[in-house]
């Protein structure tokens, strides 16, 4: 059966929200993560929610469209949204936000819509306009940054690890892989809506249909 519980339930308000990506954590919480901010429910009892949005004295965002949540190995929070990158301080019950900007050409992750964490401890950040960010996980700082002449160009959309020292990522350029040893860009000659990778093959979906593509044999059904 279906247990529904309904959102009012939860923060003790008449408002909405669109989900689009939700996670529960290490420690049993739940993160709501949509267009109308970003909700946190403690996962013990008595399950008190924190509401992060731009209009909140409490808990304050930069932007309340959500992209992505994601923790990393370190068990902390971090979210992508239209307001940057922030990572969540327990102690403080609040956001910090970083500034993610190449010098020089003013590319930045002011727009961000993917994070996640390799092997190395390395955070990779994708964003609109900026391109692939890959910076250290202490301060942010920007190691190497994937431009317009990377064979990724400037808009990433989505990325998940792989396996085998690879991120998949679509992009403008459609549905790359990187090794991140060398940093090395592949181009697969196809686009996707959404993906998730699964043993030795991409499960994507585009225009309403849902496809497989084998990463050995680089062919799509």
């Amino acid at each position: 059966g279906q247990h529904y519980i309904y959102l009012s339930e939860i923060v003790s308000s008449g408002d909405g929200n669109l989900f689009t990506y939700m996670l529960m954590d290490s420690h049993g919480d739940y993160w709501l993560g949509g267009e109308n901010g970003l909700i946190h429910i403690d996962g013990t009892a008595p399950y008190e929610a924190e509401w992060f949005r731009q209009d909140s004295d409490r808990y304050p965002l930069r932007h309340n469209h959500i992209r992505c949540i994601y923790e990393d190995s370190s068990n902390d929070i971090w979210i992508a949204s239209d307001g940057g990158v922030a990572r969540y301080d327990r102690r403080k019950r609040a956001f910090d936000f970083y500034q993610v900007q190449v010098d020089g050409s003013g590319k930045n992750a002011n727009w961000a819509y993917s994070i996640l964490e390799d092997r190395f401890g390395r955070i990779w950040i994708a964003s609109y306009m900026g391109g692939l960010f890959i910076c250290r996980k202490d301060n942010l700082e920007i190691l190497h940054h994937f431009n317009e002449d990377s064979g990724i160009g400037l808009n990433v959309y989505l990325m998940q690890d792989g396996g085998n020292d690879c991120i998949w990522a679509t992009c403008s350029n459609g549905l790359v892989s990187i090794d991140i040893n060398t940093l090395e860009v592949d181009g697969h000659d196809l686009y996707a809506d959404n993906m998730i990778c699964l043993d030795d093959h991409i499960w994507y979906s585009i225009s309403g249909k849902l496809h497989r593509y084998d990463i050995s044999e680089k062919k799509s059904t």
